[in-house]
This record gives structure tokens, C-alpha cells and sequence, in this order.
């Protein structure tokens, strides 16, 4: 009896050391998140200019454009993963050590973002630094339905959680991967500008999964 009693013990409850593990995850990787979206400013550097101001500043703005153009695009896509994440960890009770490590290798490329970003302002015009801004979001698609289907499959997700609840994750994350990689074989033959416009395409996608799934697409967003 003693022995069964210790058994029953042994793991910890749900919501209590196991949801102290996943909200200091998930508080990491908000900070991983927050760290990279903020950095990503540091790109645009207010430009020196000597002499009259009034006709030499605008033309030294205009020039930081590209740059302002990729903070943007590139703050809106690490936005839109982080909202992903989020919403993924609302619906996580445990963890475990793979999943520990697959949220390390995602938050890495995360973190890898504004270094991309910065290629993207500088030489935003070369369809191989586009393919390469690609390659991070994908890698980071990959690792984020990766961490999710081990979630989903190791027993870590709140017993309220349904299969096609784990699929409308998994689809979500799948669509941000094929976007982002139709966009390199564009960005090597049509040039940077029409594959980082093709990545438009990734809101009417969602739009059409939502739907396939409209069923279940509120419970993204898991209990308040």
C-alpha cells in the first residue's frame, strides 16, 4: 500500500511542478521572442550627415528605406510565430526533455532572425539573401511542428485537446513551411522582391485552413 501511495506520487500533478516547468518555458521563449523582435530595430541607424541638413537628411533617409522595409516584414513574421508558440503552450501541461530541446533549436533561429533581417536591408535586392531569410522561417516552422507533434504524441497536451485540434496546429505551422519555401525558388529566378511579395499568400492560407477547421479554430486560443 505504501509502495502503490509512492507511485502514485512520483510524477508531478498536472498544474503543479509540471505546469511550473512549462510556464518557465514559455516565459524564455517569450523573452527569446521579445529579445530577437527588439533587435531587430537596431538594423535601421540613424544616418550622419554634414552640411546643409534640410536637403542632405531626406536623401540619407530614403536610403535607410530598405532597411525600415525589412524591420517590418521581418517584425511581423517573428510576431506571427510568436502568436503560434503562444497559443501552442496554452495547451501544453508537461514537459519533457525533447521538447525542451526542440523549443531550444527553434528559439535558436529565432534568435538568428535579425541577423537575417539585416542581410535583408542591406542586399535585399539578391534573390540568395531572401532564399536565406526563407531558409530561417522554415527552419523555424520545422521545429515548431516538430515540438508540437512530440507534444501531441508523448501525452504532454491538456486531455481536452482533440486530434483535429492537434492537426489545425500542425496544418498552421505546415502552411508557414511550403510559403516560405515556394518563395526560394522564386527569389532565385524572378529576384528578392516578387518572393518576399509571394509570402502574402501566407493569410489567405490560413484563411482556408481556418475554415477546413472552423470547427475547432476557437480553440487556438485555449482558456483566458
Amino acid at each position: 500500500m505504501a509502495h502503490s501511495a509512492a507511485l502514485q506520487t512520483s510524477e508531478p500533478a498536472e498544474g503543479q511542478d509540471g505546469g511550473k516547468d512549462v510556464d518557465r518555458i514559455a516565459a524564455f521563449s517569450d523573452a527569446i521572442y521579445a529579445f530577437s523582435m527588439t533587435v531587430l530595430a537596431t538594423e535601421i541607424k540613424v544616418p550622419i550627415v554634414t552640411g546643409d541638413l534640410a536637403s542632405a537628411l531626406p536623401p540619407a533617409m530614403i536610403d535607410q528605406l530598405p532597411h525600415f522595409l525589412s524591420f517590418i516584414v521581418a517584425f511581423l513574421v517573428v510576431a506571427l510565430y510568436w502568436t503560434g508558440h503562444h497559443r501552442m503552450f496554452r495547451h501544453i501541461r508537461r514537459v519533457d526533455s525533447r521538447l525542451i530541446w526542440l523549443n531550444i533549436f527553434m528559439l535558436m533561429f529565432v534568435a538568428f532572425m535579425p541577423v537575417a533581417s539585416g542581410y535583408m536591408g542591406e542586399y535585399g535586392e539578391i534573390g540568395l539573401i531572401a532564399a536565406l531569410d526563407a531558409c530561417v522561417l522554415i527552419a523555424i516552422s520545422v521545429f515548431s511542428a516538430l515540438l508540437w507533434r512530440h507534444a501531441a504524441t508523448a501525452g504532454l497536451l491538456d486531455k481536452t485537446v482533440t486530434p483535429r485540434l492537434v492537426r489545425l496546429f500542425q496544418w498552421r505551422v505546415i502552411v508557414l513551411a511550403i510559403v516560405f519555401g515556394l518563395s526560394i525558388p522564386i527569389a532565385l529566378t524572378l529576384g528578392a522582391i516578387p518572393a518576399e511579395l509571394s509570402w502574402i499568400l501566407i493569410w489567405p492560407a490560413m484563411v482556408l485552413v481556418g475554415r477546413r477547421y472552423r470547427d475547432v479554430t476557437p480553440l487556438i486560443y485555449g482558456q483566458a
